[in-house]
C-alpha cells in the first residue's frame, strides 16, 4: 500500500506542476479544470472566485468556489489538508486522514442514503493534500432546526452505513484511525490545561488547542467552574482510561468519528452528505452514536427534543434499523461499549457544556459519567 501511494503521490505532483495557488480571490484555473475534467464534469468556465470559509478541524484551509459561466446550481468547496499536522502525530493515523480514505474508495462508495461530497483529490509538490467537493452547505441545517424528524432520519441511514462496513474484510487495511487514538488527542489536550502549564505538551497538542478553537477556549472556562472534586473525577478519567478497553471488543465498523450537525447534510429525502471525515476510525458503533447524541439530545437540542425521551427513541430506531439490515448486536456487549463511548464523549466534548453554561446541565452528566464508570468497574 505504502508504494502504491508514493507512485499516486508523484503522478498527482505531475498532473499539478503548474504552480497552484490562491492569490487575491482568484484560484488557478489550470488546476480546477483539471479537477473538474478527472470528476467527469463541465471543465469550461471563465474564472473562480473564491471565499474563505471558517477552515476544517486538521489545520485544512477550506475556500467556497463559485465560478463564473457555469450551471448556477453547481458550487464547489476546495479544501487543502497539509502534508503533517497534529492528526497524524497523536491519532494513532495516517497522514492524508480523509483524503487517503477517498483515494482507497472507501467514501466513494458509501451506501445509499449516505454519501460523501469529494470529487476529486490530488497531491502538490508539498505533500499538501487538495480534495475538491460539491458545495452542500444548503442541506446543513442551522443550530436548533435539527428536529426529531430529521434524527429519526439520519439514525436509521447511520444504520446503513455500519450494516455496510460491519466486519467489512478490508477494514483493518483502510487508513482509519482508532477511537482510543483519538480519545489519547484529546486526553492529552484536557490534561495539559487542566493542569495549567506545569507540563509543556507535545508540539502535536500545542497545535491541536490552536487549530480547535472551542476546546482551547471553553475548556478552561468549564475547568474553572467545576468544584475541586469534579475536577479532579475528571482529570483521573483523562488519566486511567481503563474504561476505554471495552471499545476494543466485538465487530468492527466505519466510524465516521464527528456526527455534529454542521457536517450533515439532507440535500433531499433520502440523500444525506456527511463531510469532514477527518476523525474517521474503524471501532464500535457506539462511538459514532453517544458522539451524535451527546450533542444533539444534550448540548444542543431543537425545541422539539427532550433529552432522555429523544436518546432512547434514537437508539431504538437506531438498533431496529440495523436489525433490519441482518446485524445483531450483542445486547452486553453493545451496553458495555455505550457507556464506554458516553465516557469518553464526555471527556471529548466536556467543552461544549460551557457554552450552553447550565449548570444543572452540567451535574447531570457528571452524575451520569461517574455512574457509568462505577459499573464498568473503573
Amino acid at each position: 500500500m505504502f508504494i502504491e501511494i508514493c507512485a499516486w503521490r508523484l503522478e498527482s505532483e505531475v498532473r499539478m506542476s503548474n504552480q497552484i495557488h490562491i492569490q487575491e480571490g482568484i484560484l488557478n484555473s489550470d488546476y480546477l479544470a483539471s479537477a473538474l475534467s478527472r470528476a467527469g464534469l463541465t471543465s469550461s468556465f471563465r474564472r473562480p472566485e473564491t471565499q474563505a470559509l471558517t477552515g476544517g478541524r486538521t489545520g485544512a484551509a477550506v475556500t467556497q468556489l463559485t465560478l463564473e459561466n457555469y450551471p448556477s446550481t453547481e458550487r464547489f468547496v476546495l479544501k487543502i489538508l497539509p502534508a503533517h499536522t497534529w492528526r497524524d502525530e497523536m491519532m494513532d493515523a495516517h497522514a492524508g486522514g480523509e483524503a487517503l480514505l477517498w483515494f482507497r474508495g472507501v467514501t466513494q462508495k458509501l451506501p445509499p442514503p449516505i454519501s460523501c461530497p469529494m470529487i476529486d483529490v490530488s497531491c502538490d509538490h508539498e505533500g499538501a493534500w487538495w480534495m475538491l467537493l460539491r458545495d452542500i452547505s444548503r442541506g446543513i441545517k442551522p443550530r436548533g432546526a435539527f428536529c426529531m424528524q430529521d434524527e429519526q432520519v439520519f439514525v436509521e441511514a447511520l444504520a446503513c452505513l455500519h450494516a455496510f462496513f460491519w466486519q467489512h474484510p478490508s477494514l483493518a487495511s483502510y487508513p482509519l484511525a482508532t477511537p482510543m487514538g483519538c480519545t489519547e488527542l484529546f486526553a492529552q489536550g484536557f490534561l495539559s490545561l487542566a493542569m495549567d502549564g506545569n507540563a509543556a505538551p507535545p508540539s502535536g497538542i500545542r497545535q491541536f488547542l490552536t487549530e480547535i478553537e472551542p476546546f482551547g477556549l471553553l475548556y478552561p472556562k468549564l475547568i474553572r467552574s467545576l468544584s475541586k472534586s469534579d475536577l479532579e473525577w475528571l482529570v483521573s478519567l483523562a488519566g486511567n482510561r481503563s474504561w476505554e478497553r471495552f471499545l476494543s471488543l466485538g465487530p468492527e465498523t466505519l466510524l465516521h468519528g464527528d456526527l455534529r450537525r454542521a457536517n450533515i447534510s439532507f440535500m433531499s429525502s433520502d440523500h444525506i452528505s456527511l463531510i469532514n471525515w477527518e476523525f474517521a476510525a474503524r471501532g464500535p458503533v457506539a462511538v459514532d452514536l453517544a458522539w451524535h447524541v451527546y450533542l444533539h439530545c444534550w448540548v444542543y437540542p431543537s425545541e422539539d427534543i427532550d433529552p432522555e425521551r429523544s436518546e432512547k427513541l434514537l437508539l431504538q430506531s437506531y438498533l431496529k434499523a440495523l436489525s433490519q439490515l441482518d446485524v445483531e448486536l450483542d445486547s452486553d456487549l453493545f451496553e458495555l461499549q455505550w457507556k464506554s463511548a458516553w465516557l469518553r464523549v464526555l471527556l471529548q466534548l466536556g467543552f461544549c457544556l460551557a457554552d450552553r453554561d447550565d449548570p444543572n446541565l452540567t451535574a447531570r452528566m457528571l452524575t451520569r459519567a461517574r455512574g457509568y464508570l462505577r459499573e464498568l468497574g473503573g
